[in-house]
């Protein structure tokens, strides 16, 4: 027994499923067999879409496309005109692009319509076209959007205004037809126009190359006298600075009374002699200080000046010292024979004072003299540095004039070079004629007429046509299976319903038009493909549960018109033959519309309604079918309350003491969505047969009422795939094809 979770489950995997065909296993075989049983759509939009491809690629107009070929040469620099001024200097293949650039220019374009008089005809000019099959023709959606919107423009526009758009749009048909195709390696142009007339494309190929020469040439001349008319204004002004060049030097000269030679050379000498002569005074005054820091320094110590060179090799210190000795000597002699005190020791002492003081005068002196000498020194060494001062500011002075006047000089000389150079240049230049040159571009391919239209390419179109014909084919196949909500396969079926299919039943086109052809068809043909699956739907059901095999079974359906009735009809007849004591009873409860009385061509006046009401008795309700023996209990219109007689205790009452007497019992009830009677009766049945029509019944439908099934509490046995198309079925899989056998 399935659950209500089980069948939200089996609702969310419909609501998420892909188209059926490649849903069951996602093979490849799955994905064939479904473009095989969407072969007509798939085909169809093939044809039509390549057709009209076709159709399309035949009703454009041809165009022809004519080539030329040219060869651009590198400009040599002109005689007399700098690399600055060439205007149509530069080589390689910078200077083949922007040769390629003048060819695309709007001038080039403006004199080729003009000289070919494109104006005035209808493939350049589309206000001289008469219709809008014309338009049309040329295949460029494009332009038809800027003509609708420049239509809408020229009806307020002035007639200039208008005649302007016309020149600009001829210009633009033209530069778009005009293909120029820069080189790879070599300086070699291919110039390329496509036109509706072979004979005109390659005319306005050739026209076009002679008009880029001679504007080439024409450029050349005017290069020419350009070169002249510029060499002139520059020697002009070349001459003008020269001279002004040359009045600044004599001027400075003769302002400042400057030589040219000698003044600058007098001044470095008078430097170097008094920077020599410091150099020298320093060094003395040097040496002098230091001798006379030393003398100060034996002064003052023990050893007085007798070390200094100057006192030890004076002369007159030499005498005083030896009369020093001398009278030392004497008053030692002296001293022993007289005494201090005698007259001649005390002269004799002022002797030798007065000698030991002039030594004292003498050092004192010498001391001065050397003092002397250090502020000589000292003097000499600033008066050396003030005259070395001077000596160098007149020096600065007299370099900076001297440097002024090399610049003056320089420049004097520059301005006589450069005019001297651009004069020879205007005579170069001047010895050329005047006139037209040579042109360095070549037309080595002139434009052929073309033979073959370059324009359509029909066979690229058709393919292309032809792929996505295909691909729209796939999608449009793809989307018509997604919309198909219906179930088409026992696999399909059974994954999407969380239930067992107990079989399929084939479609049988004679009971569609007579609701007793199933029926009959099982009586007449046990041997019949029909015969033999209803057959099958039995024995699925009685094995359903092999322990305890159902003895009611209810058929139910989602929709009105699924063959549910005749399927009940067809299964009652079924089980009343292959039952060993044919006890089957068919018990319609479609209180609402009876069909089964019809079905079986019975008789019924009387039925379960006035069973219950107590007006009848079981045997003179029930039927029996002469061809099968099968019991029938029928049911008359017009019941008030159906759902409340299906569900009484007579109904009940009825259906127990049935099951204890027939072999089967076999409910047929209305459809689920129209009415709640399958419902009330759901749950008085052992087993529950749910009837799903091929092909037509909704997915969403069928899950619904299954829902509404199981939540009335109905043992369902599994479901039943009716109505199925056997012709159509082998494209769906091949699963199943046995149980419908």
């Amino acid at each position: 027994m399935e659950s209500v979770a089980g069948i939200s489950k089996a609702d969310k995997s419909q609501r998420s499923s892909l188209p059926t065909g490649f849903t069951e296993s996602g093979s490849a075989t799955d994905l064939l067999l479904l473009f095989w049983r969407r072969k007509a759509l798939l085909i169809g939009a093939i044809v039509l879409l390549t057709g009209f491809a076709a159709l399309a690629a035949f009703q454009i107009t041809p165009r022809y496309t004519a080539s030329a070929r040219l060869m651009i040469g590198s400009e040599q620099p002109m005689p007399g005109l700098p690399a600055v001024a060439q205007v149509l200097g530069g080589g390689g293949r910078s200077h083949v692009f922007g040769e390629i650039e003048v060819m695309r220019s709007d001038r080039m374009v403006e004199q080729a319509i003009q000289r070919l008089g494109l104006a005035g005809h209808q493939e350049f000019n589309p206000s001289l076209r008469k219709g809008l099959l014309d338009s049309l023709a040329e295949f460029e959606p494009a332009r038809w959007v800027v003509e609708m919107i420049r239509s809408f423009a020229d009806e307020s526009g002035s007639a200039e205004d208008r005649r302007i758009r016309a020149r600009q749009e001829v210009a633009q048909i033209f530069r778009k037809r005009l293909d120029i195709r820069p080189p790879n390696v070599s300086n070699v142009v291919t110039i390329s126009f496509e036109s509706v007339d072979p004979r005109r494309a390659a005319n306005i190929i050739n026209t076009f190359t002679e008009l880029y020469i001679a504007d080439h040439l024409d450029r050349r001349f005017r290069t020419q006298a350009q070169t002249r008319e510029w060499l002139d204004k520059r020697i002009s002004q070349l001459r003008e600075a020269m001279l002004a060049s040359e009045g600044a030097v004599a001027e400075f000269l003769a302002s400042e009374g400057l030589v040219e030679t000698g003044r600058n050379a007098v001044s470095e000498r008078q430097f170097a002699d008094v920077s020599r002569q410091l150099t020298e005074a320093k060094a003395q005054f040097a040496e002098r200080q230091t001798r006379l820091e030393q003398v100060y320094r034996l002064r003052n110590s023990r050893q007085g000046l007798d070390a200094v060179k100057e006192v030890r090799t004076s002369p007159l210190i030499q005498r005083l010292r030896d009369q020093e000795v001398a009278l030392v000597r004497k008053a030692a002699e002296l001293e022993t024979r007289y005494g201090d005190r005698h007259p001649k020791m005390i002269n004799l002492k002022a002797e030798i004072a007065e000698v030991r003081q002039r030594v004292t005068d003498e050092e004192a002196r010498i001391v001065q003299e050397l003092e002397n000498e250090v502020r000589v020194a000292r003097s000499g060494v600033s008066a050396l540095t003030a005259e070395l001062d001077r000596i160098d500011r007149a020096r600065v002075a007299s370099g900076r004039d001297v440097l002024h006047l090399r610049q003056l000089q320089r420049e004097a000389e520059s301005n006589q070079r450069l005019y001297e150079t651009y004069l020879a240049r205007l005579k170069q230049t001047t010895s050329l004629p005047m006139g037209p040159q040579e042109s360095t571009v070549e037309v080595i391919s002139p434009a052929q007429i073309p033979l073959m239209a370059g324009y359509p390419r029909k066979g690229l179109i058709v393919g292309f046509g032809f792929m996505i014909s295909i691909m729209m084919g796939v999608l449009l196949v793809l989307l018509v299976e997604r919309l198909d909500n219906g179930f088409r396969s026992a696999a399909q079926l059974e994954r999407l319903m969380e239930m067992p299919v107990l079989g399929i039943i084939p479609r049988l086109p004679a009971a569609e038009k007579d609701g007793r052809a199933a029926g009959e068809l099982v009586v007449r043909d046990p041997n019949a493909g029909y015969t033999e699956a209803v057959r099958s739907l039995r024995t699925s059901l009685m094995v359903s549960n092999v322990d305890s095999p159902p003895k009611v079974v209810l058929l139910a359906s989602s929709l009105p018109g699924e063959g549910k009735s005749s399927l009940a009809v067809a299964l009652a007849r079924q089980s009343a033959l292959s039952s060993l004591n044919g006890k089957v009873i068919l018990i319609d409860c479609d209180l609402r519309r009876p069909t089964i009385s019809g079905m079986m061509g019975l008789r019924a006046e009387l039925g379960l309604t006035e069973l219950f009401a107590g007006e009848a008795t079981f045997e003179e309700v029930v039927r029996t079918d002469p061809k099968t023996g099968l019991h029938v209990l029928p049911a008359t219109p017009g019941t008030p309350n159906p759902p409340e007689l299906l569900n009484s205790q007579h109904m009940r009452a009825l259906l127990d003491k049935l099951s204890e007497t027939y072999d089967l019992v076999v409910l047929d009830s209305p459809a689920l969505d129209a009415v709640s009677d399958a419902r009330v009766l759901a749950h008085l049945a052992d087993a529950t047969v749910f009837v799903v029509q091929w092909e037509t019944t909704p997915r969403m439908t069928a899950l619904g009422s299954l829902k509404q099934l199981v939540s009335a509490g109905a043992q369902i046995a599994g479901v039943v795939l009716h109505k199925v198309n056997l012709r159509k079925q082998p494209r769906y899989g091949y699963e199943e094809l046995g149980n419908a056998a």
